[in-house]
């Protein structure tokens, strides 16, 4: 017997796992433009001094940008990578338990030796 519900959850699930990875994927491509931008706009230096290099309000707008454009891949992502898990099995002793016999379950002795022979081979410092 097929569910259906689950059946579509499944491929929307997908889906959204697959717009989850292109908003990733754009969001890193972003962030290397912006990386590029500056740059290109001061060459020659071995860091990047975007505060010379780019107005500090285009400079807030693309990380403010970037930033809620990574946040918002993230939840897409993980939207979707919980919407195409399978279902939750039980974990207890009931579950596992459940197709093995008396016989499998109980096969340690009924007694248990809790002594050691620490005294006898150690004599008196055991």
């Amino acid at each position: 017997m097929v569910n259906h519900t689950e059946a579509r959850s499944s491929s929307a699930g997908r889906a959204t796992v697959a717009l989850g990875i292109l908003l990733f994927a754009h969001a890193a491509y972003s962030t290397y433009e912006f990386v590029a931008q500056g740059k290109s706009l001061a060459p020659g230096t071995l860091s990047t001094p975007y505060e010379k290099a780019i107005p500090w309000d285009v400079r807030l707008f693309a990380y403010i940008q970037v930033t809620v454009e990574t946040l918002l891949s993230f939840v897409v992502l993980a939207l979707g990578c919980a919407m195409t898990t399978p279902a939750l099995r039980e974990i207890d002793w009931s579950a596992e338990l459940r197709d093995d016999s008396i016989d499998r379950v109980y096969t340690r002795p009924s007694f248990a030796n809790v002594r050691h022979r620490g005294a006898a081979l150690f004599g008196d410092r055991a």
